[in-house]
């Protein structure tokens, strides 16, 4: 029930930085990323149980550790960036969120390549000479 208790947090933290906004919009914005930050701090305890089950049924399936390492950097770098992003827009800071968001695609784009070269290889096999 962990989430829940990162929703409390977000919810107070939210109408704090409402009433304070008013008088000092930088209090505000301090409010909203301390509350982020720590609710980021309460989900990470999750991740290791998340990497442990995906890492299992991973084996189950009899995918290769380095495709299951590359599926697993693709999700932290779009959580990361998608936090990171977050914590932009509460700043005030539209434009640094979206080229948090950009670098982002970018990152998992690069990462994609050897997959994408890996299965057109594959195909290629398949065709008749």
């Amino acid at each position: 029930m962990e989430i829940v208790r990162i929703v409390l947090l977000c919810v107070a933290a939210a109408m704090i930085a409402m009433a304070l906004r008013t008088q000092r919009p930088e209090m505000a914005a301090m409010v909203a990323m301390a509350a982020g930050l720590v609710a980021l701090m309460m989900s990470l305890g999750a991740v290791s149980s998340v990497v442990g089950a995906f890492s299992q049924l991973s084996e189950r399936a009899g995918l290769s550790g380095e495709s299951v390492s590359l599926m697993l950097r693709a999700c932290g770098i779009s959580l990361l960036c998608e936090f990171a992003s977050g914590l932009c827009q509460d700043a005030g800071e539209g434009a640094l969120a979206q080229r948090i968001e950009f670098g982002g695609r970018v990152a998992l784009l690069a990462m994609s390549v050897p997959l994408l070269v890996s299965l057109s290889e594959r195909v290629i096999e398949w065709l008749p000479a």
